[in-house]
């Protein structure tokens, strides 16, 4: 077997160990090598934020007589032995023996040199540097407090400290507190403590314009501190004052850094909050988050990454997505209003007005862009889109089913593209649109639709129209009370007996109050009915109102009043039933002040 020496040892160990240790050689990672005969050796090789021991032992015939790392390789050799053979290679032919200091051994303690003034002191004058390494490894290992402590006051010994790097350092510090759920007032100052130094030491790089060093640590608040805002007591608004810090700061990286390390780092920004936009906007949009973004947009060596940035992510949205945030039935209050506000001020700012309407078109389901896109296309005269664009908005089921406040702006929109378009069909079909919209109560618009047409239109609309109404009545019953009918669904709705008075349908109208057979039908209709057919209706109400003050119904009182005042005015018998009956009332119900006073209020008393 060939003798194990600095000459050929890279035939020895395995040629991936070989690799990686050349890899940390050339990286300038064997920070210390040091021998006092030129035989033992002593190197300290730094990867991954640790530091490894390395001893090796070697003979006048430069042969390795043993080697020795501290890692937790279990395998002979290691790639940390390799990268220090290949330094001690490299710097053996100039060694002179005596010219370095002896490295200390395991077991060989640092002589006092001063009397110690305090416990600490005195037991750190007593151990090796191997030692109080040793226990700092183990300390950080199993003390998350006593790791986040030493990560923050060495932060500016570590030579690779990114965004991850902070973030762990908050992460631990929010993970050290033992307490899932929501954190109190107390507790959140621990991580308080640890976010203000962080923050300072951020601040003092922009105030240095140190730009380079100030991203990690403001990129690690956008990363790690935002998920953790709902659990955190911030009552004294410290953290968001700390985060509209990092706004403004990140405003003065856009507007002084120089150009590369500008781009780079609101380009590092802009990926690392599109995630978490939402929890950012909910948090911060009072303070700062949406001036930050305007900012970067009015930066010319931004402005690709920006509106990239901002397009992206309207296309990816849309109103029922979690991303949008706040949303209101206007859309006036949601992220998404925010982000097409600054997608137009910078196409007005750059001269691209002219994607603003295809922005808008994308958008027509917020109320005001919406407006916007139809004032647009009437500006163009492109009035078949905005009669598409209007009819899908009112015309589709789930609005016309629900009997609610509608903008008129709409309904006018859609006369005048009607109009426009010479569209009979169309006219018609708004004015039956009006009718539903108002709850089938303005007889003025389905008046105005029986002078549009001739009979048999006439007469082929007032069956649509009957049938609007009792389809909105079972619609309606049917939401109140979901999966059970109601009584009430079965009954033919008052406004359809209104629609049968306006174009004179007595008959009808007649089955339909006999159909419902209600105190309240009567009440309604019944001056019309005795017009139409008196007889019948007198004898059909005199009995009725008879059988009802037997045992009369408090809430019926408006009613009892409106069927005695019209009998009263039909003829003499009527009248002299009328009288007699008011006089019974009067006597027998004289304690009913109720009916008494609806009776005042029709004159009857």
């Amino acid at each position: 077997m060939n003798a194990f020496t600095l000459s050929n040892f890279k035939k020895i160990i395995p040629k991936n160990l070989i690799a990686e240790g050349e890899r940390i050689y050339k990286l300038g990672n064997v920070k210390k090598i040091v021998s006092s005969d030129g035989r033992d050796w002593n190197a300290d090789v730094t990867v991954d934020r640790e530091v490894f021991n390395v001893e090796i032992s070697i003979d006048l015939e430069k042969s390795i007589t043993d080697h020795f790392c501290d890692c937790p390789s279990e395998t002979e050799h290691c790639h940390h032995q390799a990268a220090a053979l290949i330094k001690l290679k490299e710097i053996l032919p100039n060694f002179t023996a005596g010219k370095t200091n002896k490295p200390k051994k395991k077991d060989e303690v640092v002589k006092k040199k001063k009397k110690s003034s305090s416990p600490v002191e005195a037991i750190l004058d007593e151990v090796s540097m191997l030692e109080l390494h040793a226990f700092i490894i183990k300390s950080a290992a199993e003390n998350k407090v006593f790791k986040n402590l030493f990560m923050l006051y060495f932060a500016d010994k570590n030579e690779s400290n990114d965004r991850k790097y902070y973030g762990e350092i908050l992460k631990s510090t929010i993970a050290s507190i033992k307490r899932n759920g929501s954190l109190n007032k107390s507790e959140t100052k621990k991580y308080i403590k640890v976010v203000e130094g962080l923050s300072a030491t951020a601040n003092d790089a922009v105030n240095t314009l140190k730009f380079k060093d100030f991203a990690p640590i403001a990129l690690s608040f956008f990363e790690t501190l935002v998920p953790h805002l709902k659990r955190l007591d911030d009552s004294e608004i410290k953290l968001t004052n700390i985060q509209r810090t990092n706004f403004t700061n990140f405003v003065l990286v856009a507007q002084r850094a120089p150009y590369e390390i500008r781009v780079t780092i609101i380009k590092e920004l802009l990926e690392v909050i599109e995630p978490i936009l939402t929890d950012l906007y909910n948090a911060y949009r009072f303070y700062g988050f949406i001036e930050m973004l305007r900012e970067f947009g009015k930066i010319p060596e931004l402005k690709d990454i920006f509106i990239s940035f901002i397009e992206r992510n309207l296309a990816k949205g849309n109103i029922s997505n979690s991303f949008w945030a706040f949303s209101s039935s206007s859309g006036d209050t949601t992220l998404e209003t925010e982000f097409i506000e600054l997608a137009k001020t910078f196409y007005k700012e750059n001269n691209s007005a002219d994607k603003i309407p295809k922005l808008l078109a994308k958008h027509t389901h917020v109320a005001k862009y919406r407006k916007e896109y139809l004032e647009y296309l009437f500006d163009i005269n492109d009035y078949q889109e905005v009669k598409k664009l209007l009819e899908k908005l009112l015309f589709r089921n789930e609005f016309s089913e629900r009997n609610t406040y509608f903008d008129p702006f709409y309904l006018n929109k859609l006369d005048e593209v009607y109009e426009k378009l010479n569209d009979f069909e169309g006219k018609i079909n708004a004015l039956k649109l009006r009718f539903r919209l108002g709850e089938f109560k303005q007889f003025s618009v389905v008046e105005k639709i029986k002078k549009m047409t001739d009979k048999a239109q006439w007469d082929a609309i007032f069956e649509s129209i009957k049938k609007d109404i009792l389809d909105a009545h079972k619609a309606k019953y049917r939401n109140m009370f979901s999966s059970f009918q109601h009584p009430y669904e079965n009954k033919i709705p008052v406004a359809l007996g209104h629609l049968y008075v306006f174009d004179s349908r007595w008959d009808e109208l007649d089955v339909m109050v006999k159909k419902n057979n209600d105190l309240e039908s009567y009440g309604t209709f019944c001056e019309y009915l005795l017009l139409h057919n008196h007889e019948n209706t007198f004898n059909t109400l005199k009995q009725k109102l008879q059988d009802y003050l037997k045992n009369p119904d408090y809430s019926q009182y408006a009613n009892y009043a409106n069927v005695i005042k019209a009998l009263q005015g039909v003829d003499v018998e009527t009248k002299e039933f009328t009288v007699q009956l008011l006089r019974n009332i009067k006597t027998y119900h004289s304690g009913k002040k109720k009916l008494l006073d609806e009776l005042k209020n029709v004159g009857l008393i």
